[in-house]
């Protein structure tokens, strides 16, 4: 007698697999996605191989001032003498690394605020999103802005502030998803067998 249950893992490949289909044929075609890939590529790679590449230290200036391209400086000097190229080389670490890091902690916030706010309602969900609401009332750059004329100057400062200016987004989401997650009856089934908010 054979056994006619498909392994569920089985049974999702086919979906799996039409998927990733489905998304190389849309991304063959987007040529405007191709070409933000390729350039992110680009950028990560050279400031991952910046200290390799870069032909001088960024921060080496020289008597060459406002210099036009040469072999020695590809993209010129600026007005201290410095190689641009290098510096823009080594600037590009910075970027990526504030972009990322400010994604990374708006998302964690963010989503952290939307489930509680979801999930426990009541004065606790008005607190947050009353703060939420006040700053849809202001553009994130000024808020940004604003933020690092509180806390100063600096690389941390300034991915605090991005950070808090943009986790708003996160929190709405992360709130809709739970109000409507926490009526489906499974939620309901492990609160009657006592299972804590937490799991």
């Amino acid at each position: 007698m054979t056994d006619s249950t498909l392994d569920p893992a089985v049974a999702d490949t086919p979906q799996i697999s039409a998927k990733k289909s489905r998304f190389r044929a849309v991304f063959s075609k987007d040529r405007k996605s191709q070409f933000g890939i390729a350039v992110l590529v680009l950028f990560t790679l050279g400031a991952v191989l910046a200290p390799w590449i870069a032909p001088y230290d960024p921060n080496e200036m020289t008597l060459d001032m406002m210099g036009s391209p040469t072999w020695d400086h590809f993209l010129g000097t600026d007005d201290l003498g410095r190689d641009l190229f290098s510096r823009i080389l080594y600037g590009t670490q910075i970027s990526l690394f504030v972009g990322v890091s400010t994604v990374a902690i708006s998302l964690f916030f963010g989503v952290l605020l939307g489930v509680l706010a979801g999930y426990y309602g009541g004065w606790i969900d008005m607190i947050i999103m009353r703060y939420i609401d006040l700053q849809w009332a202001f553009p994130n750059f000024i808020i940004a802005v604003y933020l690092v004329a509180v806390f100063g100057t600096g690389l941390l400062n300034v991915i605090v502030a991005i950070s808090l200016a943009f986790l708003d987004d996160f929190a709405r989401i992360a709130r809709s998803m739970v109000l409507t997650l926490k009526e489906e009856q499974y939620v309901d089934a492990a609160r009657v067998q006592g299972f804590s908010d937490l799991r």
